[in-house]
Protein backbone atom coordinates (compact mmCIF):
# COMPACT_ATOMS: atom_id res chain seq x y z
CA UNK A 1 0.00 0.00 0.00
CA UNK A 2 1.47 3.37 -0.96
CA UNK A 3 2.04 6.03 1.67
CA UNK A 4 -0.62 8.42 0.33
CA UNK A 5 -3.38 5.80 0.37
CA UNK A 6 -2.38 4.69 3.89
CA UNK A 7 -2.57 8.30 5.12
CA UNK A 8 -6.07 8.74 3.66
CA UNK A 9 -7.34 5.54 5.30
CA UNK A 10 -5.81 6.53 8.63
CA UNK A 11 -7.51 9.95 8.51
CA UNK A 12 -10.87 8.31 7.75
CA UNK A 13 -10.50 5.93 10.69
CA UNK A 14 -9.50 8.73 13.03
CA UNK A 15 -12.47 10.78 11.88
CA UNK A 16 -14.86 7.90 12.58
CA UNK A 17 -13.47 7.27 16.06
CA UNK A 18 -13.51 10.90 17.13
CA UNK A 19 -17.28 11.36 17.02
CA UNK A 20 -18.58 13.02 20.13
CA UNK A 21 -20.77 10.75 22.29
CA UNK A 22 -24.47 11.55 22.46
CA UNK A 23 -25.34 13.70 25.47
CA UNK A 24 -26.87 11.94 28.47
CA UNK A 25 -30.62 12.56 28.84
CA UNK A 26 -31.56 15.17 31.43
CA UNK A 27 -34.73 15.66 33.48
CA UNK A 28 -36.77 17.59 30.83
CA UNK A 29 -36.13 14.78 28.32
CA UNK A 30 -38.22 12.40 30.44
CA UNK A 31 -40.98 14.88 31.26
CA UNK A 32 -41.51 17.02 28.16
CA UNK A 33 -44.02 19.81 28.71
CA UNK A 34 -45.54 21.63 25.76
CA UNK A 35 -48.90 23.26 25.13
CA UNK A 36 -51.14 20.75 23.42
CA UNK A 37 -49.16 17.77 24.63
CA UNK A 38 -51.41 14.98 25.90
CA UNK A 39 -51.40 11.45 27.28
CA UNK A 40 -54.25 8.96 27.61
CA UNK A 41 -54.06 6.18 30.18
CA UNK A 42 -55.99 3.05 31.07
CA UNK A 43 -56.58 2.99 34.81
CA UNK A 44 -57.48 0.06 37.04
CA UNK A 45 -58.21 1.12 40.60
CA UNK A 46 -59.17 -1.20 43.45
CA UNK A 47 -60.46 0.38 46.66
CA UNK A 48 -60.31 -1.88 49.71
CA UNK A 49 -62.43 -1.40 52.82
CA UNK A 50 -62.71 -4.00 55.58
CA UNK A 51 -61.08 -6.52 53.25
CA UNK A 52 -63.75 -6.00 50.57
CA UNK A 53 -62.45 -4.90 47.17
CA UNK A 54 -64.31 -2.63 44.76
CA UNK A 55 -62.84 -2.23 41.27
CA UNK A 56 -63.06 0.88 39.11
CA UNK A 57 -61.77 0.97 35.53
CA UNK A 58 -61.65 4.11 33.42
CA UNK A 59 -59.56 6.20 31.04
CA UNK A 60 -57.58 9.22 32.18
CA UNK A 61 -56.47 12.03 29.88
CA UNK A 62 -53.93 14.72 30.73
CA UNK A 63 -53.48 17.79 28.52
CA UNK A 64 -51.07 20.71 28.88
CA UNK A 65 -53.37 23.68 28.29
CA UNK A 66 -51.40 26.72 29.43
CA UNK A 67 -48.07 27.98 30.78
CA UNK A 68 -46.80 31.07 32.59
CA UNK A 69 -43.43 32.36 33.88
CA UNK A 70 -42.54 31.39 37.44
CA UNK A 71 -40.27 32.85 40.13
CA UNK A 72 -37.53 30.33 39.32
CA UNK A 73 -36.97 31.85 35.89
CA UNK A 74 -38.70 29.04 34.03
CA UNK A 75 -42.30 28.20 33.21
CA UNK A 76 -45.11 26.51 35.10
CA UNK A 77 -47.40 24.39 32.94
CA UNK A 78 -51.09 23.81 33.62
CA UNK A 79 -52.18 20.19 33.15
CA UNK A 80 -55.90 19.60 32.76
CA UNK A 81 -57.14 16.15 33.72
CA UNK A 82 -60.17 14.34 32.30
CA UNK A 83 -61.87 11.00 32.92
CA UNK A 84 -64.22 8.75 31.01
CA UNK A 85 -65.58 5.27 31.76
CA UNK A 86 -65.32 3.89 28.20
CA UNK A 87 -63.72 5.02 24.95
CA UNK A 88 -67.15 6.07 23.66
CA UNK A 89 -68.08 8.11 26.74
CA UNK A 90 -67.62 11.90 26.89
CA UNK A 91 -64.65 13.24 28.85
CA UNK A 92 -65.45 14.67 32.28
CA UNK A 93 -63.15 17.28 33.84
CA UNK A 94 -61.27 16.25 36.98
CA UNK A 95 -59.57 19.56 37.65
CA UNK A 96 -56.00 20.61 37.00
CA UNK A 97 -52.47 19.96 38.25
CA UNK A 98 -49.35 21.94 37.44
CA UNK A 99 -45.73 21.10 36.69
CA UNK A 100 -42.41 22.82 36.32
CA UNK A 101 -39.26 21.21 34.99
CA UNK A 102 -35.65 22.35 34.92
CA UNK A 103 -32.35 20.63 34.25
CA UNK A 104 -32.16 19.95 37.99
CA UNK A 105 -35.57 18.60 38.91
CA UNK A 106 -39.20 18.01 37.96
CA UNK A 107 -41.89 19.21 40.36
CA UNK A 108 -45.54 18.26 39.94
CA UNK A 109 -48.27 19.84 42.03
CA UNK A 110 -50.96 17.21 42.60
CA UNK A 111 -54.01 18.54 44.38
CA UNK A 112 -52.05 21.51 45.82
CA UNK A 113 -49.25 19.25 47.09
CA UNK A 114 -45.86 19.56 45.38
CA UNK A 115 -43.75 16.44 44.81
CA UNK A 116 -40.23 16.31 43.40
CA UNK A 117 -40.72 13.58 40.82
CA UNK A 118 -37.15 13.63 39.41
CA UNK A 119 -33.80 15.06 40.43
CA UNK A 120 -30.47 15.27 38.64
CA UNK A 121 -28.01 13.87 37.92
CA UNK A 122 -30.05 11.01 36.52
CA UNK A 123 -28.61 7.54 36.97
CA UNK A 124 -29.10 4.18 38.66
CA UNK A 125 -29.43 4.51 42.42
CA UNK A 126 -29.92 8.30 42.48
CA UNK A 127 -31.90 9.27 45.62
CA UNK A 128 -33.75 12.37 46.83
CA UNK A 129 -36.60 13.39 49.13
CA UNK A 130 -39.78 13.43 47.08
CA UNK A 131 -41.55 15.38 49.84
CA UNK A 132 -38.92 18.10 50.25
CA UNK A 133 -41.40 20.72 48.96
CA UNK A 134 -44.33 19.72 51.17
CA UNK A 135 -45.00 19.01 54.84
CA UNK A 136 -46.00 15.36 54.51
CA UNK A 137 -42.65 13.98 55.64
CA UNK A 138 -42.34 10.21 55.37
CA UNK A 139 -41.16 7.05 57.05
CA UNK A 140 -37.48 7.00 56.05
CA UNK A 141 -34.37 8.72 57.38
CA UNK A 142 -33.46 11.82 55.42
CA UNK A 143 -30.32 11.76 53.31
CA UNK A 144 -28.74 14.48 55.46
CA UNK A 145 -29.52 12.56 58.66
CA UNK A 146 -31.81 15.29 59.99
CA UNK A 147 -34.15 14.47 62.84
CA UNK A 148 -37.26 14.66 60.63
CA UNK A 149 -38.30 11.84 58.29
CA UNK A 150 -38.48 11.89 54.50
CA UNK A 151 -39.97 9.98 51.59
CA UNK A 152 -36.88 8.85 49.71
CA UNK A 153 -37.32 8.33 45.96
CA UNK A 154 -34.77 6.25 44.06
CA UNK A 155 -34.07 5.61 40.37
CA UNK A 156 -34.32 1.84 40.09
CA UNK A 157 -33.40 1.60 36.41
CA UNK A 158 -32.13 4.15 33.92
CA UNK A 159 -32.07 4.31 30.10
CA UNK A 160 -33.70 0.87 29.86
CA UNK A 161 -36.43 -0.37 27.49
CA UNK A 162 -39.90 -0.88 28.91
CA UNK A 163 -42.98 -2.67 27.56
CA UNK A 164 -46.44 -1.95 28.96
CA UNK A 165 -48.98 -4.64 29.71
CA UNK A 166 -50.75 -3.68 26.45
CA UNK A 167 -47.59 -4.32 24.41
CA UNK A 168 -46.50 -0.71 23.81
CA UNK A 169 -42.68 -0.55 23.90
CA UNK A 170 -40.42 2.37 24.80
CA UNK A 171 -36.69 2.10 24.10
CA UNK A 172 -35.42 4.45 26.81
CA UNK A 173 -37.12 4.78 30.19
CA UNK A 174 -36.32 5.40 33.82
CA UNK A 175 -38.14 3.80 36.74
CA UNK A 176 -38.54 5.76 39.95
CA UNK A 177 -39.23 3.75 43.10
CA UNK A 178 -41.04 6.10 45.44
CA UNK A 179 -41.52 3.53 48.18
CA UNK A 180 -41.08 -0.22 48.50
CA UNK A 181 -42.25 -0.97 52.02
CA UNK A 182 -43.41 -4.60 52.13
CA UNK A 183 -44.51 -4.63 55.77
CA UNK A 184 -47.29 -7.23 56.01
CA UNK A 185 -48.14 -6.52 59.64
CA UNK A 186 -49.02 -2.82 59.87
CA UNK A 187 -49.14 -1.30 56.37
CA UNK A 188 -47.79 -1.91 52.90
CA UNK A 189 -46.68 1.06 50.81
CA UNK A 190 -45.37 0.41 47.29
CA UNK A 191 -45.27 3.23 44.73
CA UNK A 192 -43.41 3.51 41.43
CA UNK A 193 -43.51 5.51 38.20
CA UNK A 194 -41.96 4.87 34.78
CA UNK A 195 -41.06 7.77 32.47
CA UNK A 196 -40.11 7.36 28.80
CA UNK A 197 -37.74 9.58 26.86
CA UNK A 198 -39.62 12.33 24.93
CA UNK A 199 -42.95 10.94 26.20
CA UNK A 200 -43.35 11.47 29.94
CA UNK A 201 -45.16 9.23 32.38
CA UNK A 202 -46.03 5.84 30.85
CA UNK A 203 -46.83 3.79 33.95
CA UNK A 204 -47.77 4.43 37.56
CA UNK A 205 -48.50 1.90 40.29
CA UNK A 206 -49.64 2.39 43.86
CA UNK A 207 -50.27 -0.29 46.46
CA UNK A 208 -51.18 1.10 49.86
CA UNK A 209 -52.77 -1.26 52.35
CA UNK A 210 -53.41 -0.70 56.05
CA UNK A 211 -53.80 -3.96 57.97
CA UNK A 212 -55.81 -4.73 61.06
CA UNK A 213 -53.53 -4.63 64.11
CA UNK A 214 -56.05 -5.69 66.76
CA UNK A 215 -55.04 -8.77 68.74
CA UNK A 216 -57.80 -10.76 67.02
CA UNK A 217 -56.50 -10.14 63.49
CA UNK A 218 -52.90 -8.90 63.63
CA UNK A 219 -50.69 -10.70 61.12
CA UNK A 220 -53.61 -11.98 59.05
CA UNK A 221 -53.27 -9.26 56.35
CA UNK A 222 -56.88 -8.25 56.90
CA UNK A 223 -57.04 -4.89 55.06
CA UNK A 224 -58.96 -2.19 56.88
CA UNK A 225 -58.42 0.43 54.16
CA UNK A 226 -56.35 0.36 51.00
CA UNK A 227 -55.80 1.15 47.36
CA UNK A 228 -54.34 -0.77 44.42
CA UNK A 229 -53.86 1.49 41.42
CA UNK A 230 -52.36 0.94 37.97
CA UNK A 231 -52.15 3.66 35.30
CA UNK A 232 -50.84 2.56 31.88
CA UNK A 233 -50.35 4.79 28.85
CA UNK A 234 -52.41 3.94 25.76
CA UNK A 235 -51.91 7.01 23.56
CA UNK A 236 -50.00 10.30 23.51
CA UNK A 237 -49.12 13.15 21.15
CA UNK A 238 -48.40 16.83 20.66
CA UNK A 239 -44.95 16.59 22.22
Amino acid sequence: MDKTRFTIILLILLGCSSKEPLPEPIVPDYLPLKRGGFQIYSVDSVVVKQNVETTYSFELKTVVTDSFPNAEGGFTFVIQRFKRVTSSSPWTALGSWSARVSSFQAVINEGNISYIKMASPLGNGKEWDGNAMNSIGGTEKCLDRDSHLCDIYQIGSFAKPYTTSSGKTFDNTLTIIQNDNKDLIVAQDKRSEVYALKTGLVYREIIFLEYCTDTSCVGTQFVTTGLKYKQTISDYGGL
